[in-house]
């Protein structure tokens, strides 16, 4: 990503392609839902009932929250094309309320929060506010008694006192995650775990070595599992430094040139994005994660450069 995203137009390109696949992958799991089932993945025929609609499989998930960042950035920073960028952030919006996944659809409102804010845009958040509710309510009436903008955090803390859905599996992992931090404060247990001393057979330990491996709904505690304290420094340092980059490049730029603000906003907020929804979505140790947190970072690291240029 450094060697190929290395001027602005190519950044912009890529942000735009990936808008475009996010759109395809999203029409993909509208032809699945509503007609025949096209997909392959073990949910393609759903995910289970939530705010009492069978929650959509969508392929690319990841592609679709960078996107919206993206078409946000653009949204907020450059007026001539607020029509269609405003339009690509309500369809994509509407993607993650569709998919149900309560990380995804809120990191989409930090995505938005946080734009409005570090750009000074009250009216644009308030606007946004007001569409999600009619959005949502719109949905609510159509196919469901209940609000599925609401229901997805209501839901998330009767799931969570009771120990259900998909928490009373991460509930059982927040107890083994613990545990290995506290055997393994240092280095972490990472690939050892695999390694069971005295086992006769791969089948003796199966259920250990489960429980032992990684865990795609826990993002921190995952992490902190596998590499300790010395994954929490590393951790620290990759993401304040990426963090802080992109505040220092976003402010020279503010204003300053449409293109690079937009992209400078981009970079920012989807640090602020993959910090926050990191709770449960481990976006560093899957592909589909860590794809696009190098893109983030090679984008970021390239501010400087294109900057001096500007």
């Amino acid at each position: 990503f450094v060697m190929l995203l290395d001027r602005p137009e190519r950044v912009v390109a890529t942000l735009n392609l990936l808008v475009v696949l996010a759109l395809a992958a999203l029409a993909l799991g509208l032809v699945n839902y509503f007609g025949t089932t096209i997909l392959s993945h073990e949910w393609a025929e759903g995910h289970g009932v939530r705010a009492g609609i069978v929650r959509a499989y969508i392929p690319a998930m990841p592609i679709l929250s960078i996107a919206f960042g993206w078409v946000l950035a653009v949204w907020f920073t450059r007026p001539a094309k607020n029509l269609l960028s405003g339009f690509l952030v309500l369809v994509l919006f509407a993607a993650h309320v569709f998919r149900q996944s309560r990380m995804r659809l809120f990191g989409t409102l930090v995505y938005v929060t946080w734009d409005a804010l570090i750009a000074k845009r009250f009216v644009s958040l308030v606007t946004m506010g007001v569409l999600v509710v009619v959005l949502a309510s719109v949905v609510s009436s159509l196919y469901s008694d209940e609000n599925v903008l609401l229901a997805q955090f209501t839901s998330l803390a009767e799931d969570y006192k009771e120990g259900r859905g998909s928490w009373s599996g991460r509930l059982e992992q927040v107890e083994i995650a613990v545990d290995e931090f506290m055997e393994h404060p240092l280095l972490g247990s990472g690939a050892s775990t695999l390694r069971m001393e005295g086992a006769s057979s791969p089948a003796a330990n199966i259920r250990e070595w489960k429980n032992l491996a990684l865990k795609s709904d826990l993002g921190y505690l995952s992490w902190i599992k596998a590499y300790g304290l010395i994954g929490v420094i590393w951790f620290v340092w990759f993401f304040g430094y990426l963090f802080f980059t992109a505040r220092r490049y976003y402010r020279q730029l503010e204003r300053d040139d449409g293109l690079l603000y937009s992209v400078s906003m981009f970079c920012y907020s989807s640090v602020v994005f993959l910090l926050t929804t990191f709770v449960t979505l481990n976006h560093l140790m899957f592909p589909s994660g860590i794809l696009l947190v190098c893109l983030v970072a090679a984008i970021t690291v390239r501010l400087k450069e294109f900057n001096s240029a500007s």
